[in-house]
């Protein structure tokens, strides 16, 4: 559920997907993790929650707005983005979104949010073991 003190909503066509959707997080060529959009929306912003189980992604860059964009799933199963009107806006494949326009994203579609170098990529593929950097043992 999105926090109350917010003032964006997800739309009434909106729904949680049947399967998880995954946005894969790149900086400068590297992946540095991934965010599962398991819920009805996920809203980015520099002034949201940092609480992506809650459906809110804090981003700390000066380019990004108070709620800068969503990544919305429908209930006939596709994911959107809008841009909600963000003064750096959102480029989706390079290409700046308009305003406050939902727009379908397809596999492998990749966002920007403002001028951030964190780039946010959508696919159904769990992002398994495989993409996972090896790790030293847990100390037990």
């Amino acid at each position: 559920p999105i926090m109350a003190d917010l003032n964006w909503r997800p739309p009434g066509w909106s729904a949680k997907p049947s399967t998880p959707r995954y946005l894969l997080i790149t900086k400068e060529g590297a992946s540095t993790g991934h965010l599962t959009i398991s819920d009805r929306a996920l809203l980015f912003g520099r002034r949201v929650p940092n609480e992506p189980e809650r459906g809110t992604v804090r981003l700390d860059h000066d380019s990004i707005s108070r709620q800068h964009a969503a990544v919305v799933h429908s209930f006939q199963g596709e994911t959107f983005a809008v841009d909600l009107g963000s003064r750096f806006g959102t480029t989706l494949n390079g290409e700046k979104m308009p305003a406050n326009k939902y727009t379908p994203l397809r596999e492998g579609a990749t966002l920007i949010f403002g001028a951030s170098s964190r780039s946010y990529t959508l696919t159904a593929t769990p992002p398994a073991a495989a993409a996972a950097k090896p790790r030293a043992a847990a100390a037990s």
